[in-house]
Parts: C-alpha cells; structure tokens; sequence
C-alpha cells in the first residue's frame, strides 16, 4: 500500500517551533542586535535571497522576536499587494500613518508624514515615463526651475520637522518590506527612490528582503544606474 502523498502549502513560517532550515538563531540574534541598537540617524538592513530561500519566514521571525518590545513600533510592508493598483510612495506613506497612528504618536507627525508622501509621490511621478509631457507643460509656463526648487525645499523641510519629532520620541520604528523582487522594474526603481527618501529618520529601521540580481538588474533598467552601488548608497 502506497503512502498518501502529503501537499504542504508554500507558506512562511511564523513561530521558530516551525523553523527546517535553521534560521531561527539567525533571526533571534538579528532582532537581540536590533533591541540593543543605539537609535542612529536611520539604518538600513538588505536580506539577499532567492524566490523560495525562506525570506518572509525569517522576517516572520524577526518579528515574533521583536513583537513583546514595547519600544518597538514594527510596520510591515509587502509592495507586491499594490502592484498594478496605484502609486508605491502613497500606498507606502499610507501603510506608514496608519502604523503610526496606532503607537499614538503626535497627530503632527501623521499630518507632516502625509504630506511628505504626496510631494515625494509628486517626485515619483516626475521622473516617469510622463515626465516629458508634464515638463513640456511647466516649461510653457516658464516655471520648470522654480517648480522644481520649491518642491525640494519643501521635501528638506518637512523631513527637518519629522526628523526633530521622531528623534525626541521614545519609540523606535522598524519597517519589514519584503517580496521587492516581484515587482516590475519601473515599480521597483520607483519604491527604492521612496526608500532613499526616508532612509536616513532618525530611529527608524528598514529591513528589505529581495533577490539582488533581480533588484540590480531592475534599478540599473529604470534609473539608470549602477544597481549596486545604488543599494550600498541605501544600505
């Protein structure tokens, strides 16, 4: 008599009880390296990987490490769910206030944060494949460069008031992105210019879980540069 053949669904783990591959120690001194960090000027951590290497398992991991902290804000961030439906900087900021607004840190900071995500999606937009028609607009106008500099005043400005809320704030922010690598090309460059430009808040972490040949390969396509020496720029 043949035994029944047993289908496992392909899903992350969430517990280290169900950890096969070893990762649970990997994960444990992860998030005790995180507990014990001096809040910086902000960090950034890259887990490389192939699809099916076990990546959102050991984020899972980190997390269920992390989750009895109570210092510890953790926001999680699959840019997979939105691909296709929208625009990654608003979707990205949204998922952010809403983290945020459930730590209850100051409203301030949830209005300035949203207002950073609609001047760095307005950012996105600009240096797509529309830019061309909207620039040929501005340019009628006679506007380009001013545009422009008062859009990145802005930006400089709002990140100067976040940056002083979130540094005189007791809570620390780690933000888990993962499944990068599923993204088309165009959405990757323009998550990564999102990332680039919230990087550097103080006490904020991110921990982005991607395969690096695919991501390079991808940032090198859409922005035209050398996709890794964009990432080290990042990390």
């Amino acid at each position: 008599m043949t035994k029944p053949q047993i289908l496992l669904p392909d899903q992350p783990i969430t517990a280290p009880d169900d950890d096969v591959l070893g990762y649970a120690p990997f994960s444990s001194h992860l998030a005790s390296s995180l507990k014990n960090m001096i809040p910086s000027d902000g960090f950034t951590i890259a887990i490389y990987g192939r699809w099916g290497a076990g990546k959102s398992s050991l984020l899972n991991l980190v997390e269920n490490y992390l989750k009895d902290d109570k210092n510890i804000v953790i926001m999680r961030f699959n840019p997979w769910w939105f691909s296709g439906h929208g625009d990654l900087a608003i979707n990205f900021f949204g998922e952010l206030q809403a983290t945020l607004k459930l730590t209850h840190l100051t409203k301030d900071l949830l209005d300035l944060v949203g207002k950073l995500g609609d001047l760095v999606s307005i950012a996105s937009v600009a240096t797509g494949p529309l830019f061309p028609f909207i620039q040929m607009a501005i340019k009628a106008a006679g506007a380009v460069d001013q545009v422009r500099q008062e859009r990145e005043n802005s930006v400089f400005e709002l990140k100067k008031q976040i940056a002083k809320i979130l540094k005189e704030q007791d809570k620390r922010i780690i933000v888990m992105i993962d499944d990068i690598d599923r993204l088309i090309p165009d959405e990757i460059g323009h998550l990564f210019r999102v990332i680039k430009a919230v990087a550097d808040f103080p006490k904020v972490t991110y921990i982005l879980a991607f395969d690096r040949d695919i991501v390079t390969s991808a940032l090198h396509e859409t922005l035209n540069v050398d996709g890794g020496e964009y990432l080290e720029k990042i990390q």
